[in-house]
């Protein structure tokens, strides 16, 4: 969960959002609790009797919604993973796109919390982009040259189970 504030030029608060998410199951919506999806913005607008908005930013469904890549970085070493959220509702700002969110973990290991908020990109209004700094980013290992060959050419291993599977057989 984090949370972005908004004063006047006068120094009041004017606003509070606060961005919801979980990798692991769905979470039920604060402001609806009828609901459960992977990410969710409340926004509290402080300057109408605390106004609360509601907007999901991804769908229900994990197949439909949620996304995950590895981010490398110049060598092919594992920096960072990016997850993303699709599938909201209707963006405020532009009607023919769905909300979602995107979460950039970034790979340091000397961090002792759980994570250190570093940043959050607003350029795309419809898609908010949280980076934050943890251990949990950082690869456990890596793979070697071979391994990631045939990760990415699965049929060669299949081809040496099939015949390997022959040989033991007879």
């Amino acid at each position: 969960m984090f949370s972005s504030k908004a004063t006047t030029p006068d120094g009041n608060l004017s606003y509070v959002d606060t961005y919801v998410f979980n990798f692991c199951k769905p979470t039920t919506k604060s402001c609806d609790a009828s609901e459960e999806v992977w990410a969710y913005k409340s926004h509290n607008n402080t300057l109408d009797n605390n106004t609360i908005t509601c907007m999901s930013m991804s769908g229900s469904d994990l197949m439909e919604s949620y996304d995950y890549k590895v981010i490398l970085d110049e060598e092919q070493n594992t920096r960072h993973l990016l997850y993303s959220y699709k599938g909201g509702d209707k963006c405020p700002s532009n009607q023919s796109r769905s909300l979602g969110l995107e979460v950039e973990i970034l790979c340091d290991a000397k961090i002792n919390a759980t994570r250190q908020f570093k940043n959050l990109h607003l350029e795309d209004p419809c898609v908010p982009r949280f980076i934050y700094s943890s251990p949990v980013g950082c690869p456990v290992f890596t793979a070697s040259a071979w391994i990631i060959f045939v990760a990415d050419h699965p049929w060669i291993l299949a081809i040496f189970l099939i015949i390997f599977g022959f040989i033991s057989t007879f």
